[in-house]
């Protein structure tokens, strides 16, 4: 016969494993896209601020190669901006799950959460990217 103690704490690890799981497809599956406000240039990245496309409007060659060089890299940095702001709520929602989990064991097993929990040391600042730059871009999520 099993403690049912362990039959909770399995189930509650099993949940565990599967919002990480959840957590990893959705960030793998973030895109961040930017748009001048012009509507010239549209970039959008992936979570690690891959480039994924650049899209360039009517009038783009009205521009000197520079100018359209300049335009391209800002707007592909608030791309970047928004993808990684995504990836940040991303993360603090699987941190609060996590939370949440823990405050669970701990009323079934205070010495396992005591295990569990990082130490305080080793807990992370909550980062959050800064906001937009005042560029005169536009971001969007997908």
């Amino acid at each position: 016969m099993t403690d049912p103690t362990d039959d909770a704490l399995t189930e509650l690890l099993a949940k565990q494993t599967q919002l990480m799981q959840t957590a990893k497809t959705r960030i793998q599956a973030i895109e961040g896209e930017a748009e001048t406000t012009d509507r010239l240039v549209r970039v959008r990245v992936n979570a690690s601020g891959g480039l994924l496309g650049v899209t360039l409007g009517p009038g783009t060659e009205r521009l000197s190669r520079n100018q359209l060089g300049e335009m391209i890299t800002r707007t592909a940095q608030q791309a970047t901006r928004r993808a990684a702001e995504l990836v940040a709520t991303e993360l603090d929602e699987l941190d609060t799950a996590q939370q949440q989990l823990l405050d669970i064991i701990e009323s079934i097993n205070p010495t396992t959460a005591s295990i569990l929990r990082p130490a305080p040391d080793q807990l992370h600042a909550n980062h959050k990217p800064g906001n937009p730059d005042a560029t005169g871009l536009r971001s969007r999520t997908r």
